[in-house]
């Protein structure tokens, strides 16, 4: 069986590390290439292997931060599953930021629009030219990755995910922020999309999420108030995880993981649809009555309990 590689890019344990030097912590494995796209000269990637060792690893976690994260390869709130399921995490710096931040791509100018997508693209290609010429360095799989990100490493993370869809399985993004036009090769992936539901940026994601799901995306959207989920970078991040928020996302991350390393698991008929505009859940044969555009479909019962909590 194909080995599962988690790519996360985590920006933001701080929003605010940009620049600051840290030691390495014991253990970590460190390489740095030439960036040769846009205004970063080079990009590091920083390794952890799991407690079991590097020969026994069966996946990658990557994240990213906006300074250089090596003292952060932990995992967050995924190091439980990470440890469980035998993942390396590997930590690296946001290779700049290149989009309007506060409108989604598609309403943008038309040369606005064509100028950011070209740089995008160009950002995209050399990231994955470097983040598979270190996984073949050092004998991880170079396809099938995860991929996480939050604040500005989501924004980041998800235009990724659409230009170079080949390389992915799942992405959640967890942020407040513009998003790009969803591609025709982004919906052979597994989405889960949270935002703060008290803020504008909300609309912005509920666009995404309806022009998504009009191209045959399978996408997760939950939006939480501030007060009720806590911020992923904070000081609690580097922890088992804990609220709705990180649970939703570790239930994603593990439905998607079991679904690909277990031949015998079949499809148990559970099948549940979560209004975004309501927030309410219920059985799929009950759930005519809310529209397409907001419908979030939950396959199974553990995905449905995590929607749900806040």
């Amino acid at each position: 069986m194909k080995p599962v590689l988690l790519v996360i890019l985590l920006l933001a344990l701080s929003c605010g590390m940009n620049g600051q030097e840290v030691d390495l912590p014991e253990g970590v494995v460190m390489e740095t290439y030439d960036f040769n796209a846009g205004g970063k000269k080079t990009l590091s990637f920083y390794l952890r292997y799991p407690s079991s060792g590097k020969d026994d690893v069966r996946g990658v976690l990557f994240f990213c931060t906006p300074g250089e994260p090596g003292i952060y390869v932990s995992g967050g709130h995924l190091q439980n599953f990470t440890e469980e399921h035998k993942i390396a995490v590997v930590g690296f710096g946001q290779p700049g930021r290149r989009w309007n931040t506060t409108v989604n791509s598609d309403s943008l100018s038309g040369r606005e629009a064509a100028d950011q997508n070209q740089s995008l693209n160009a950002a995209s290609r050399e990231w994955s030219r470097l983040a598979k010429r270190f996984c073949r360095q050092h004998d991880l799989p170079e396809s099938d990755w995860f991929i996480y990100g939050i604040c500005g490493g989501a924004q980041f993370a998800h235009r990724l995910a659409l230009r170079e869809s080949s390389l992915f399985k799942a992405v959640h993004v967890h942020y407040g922020g513009s998003y790009d036009a969803p591609s025709q090769s982004g919906k052979s992936i597994h989405w889960l999309v949270t935002t703060h539901a008290d803020e504008p940026c909300y609309m912005a994601a509920q666009q995404f999420f309806a022009n998504s799901r009009a191209l045959g995306y399978s996408m997760i959207l939950k939006g939480y108030t501030r007060s009720k989920a806590p911020e992923l970078y904070e000081g609690d991040f580097l922890g088992g995880g804990r609220g709705g928020l990180q649970q939703l996302s570790v239930t994603f991350f593990e439905s998607v993981l079991t679904k690909e390393q277990r031949s015998d698991v079949t499809p148990s008929g559970e099948v549940f649809v979560a209004d975004i505009v309501n927030g309410l859940v219920v059985p799929q044969k009950e759930a005519s009555w809310i529209p397409p555009s907001q419908a979030v479909i939950l396959k199974g019962k553990k995905l449905a309990d995590a929607w749900k909590n806040d």
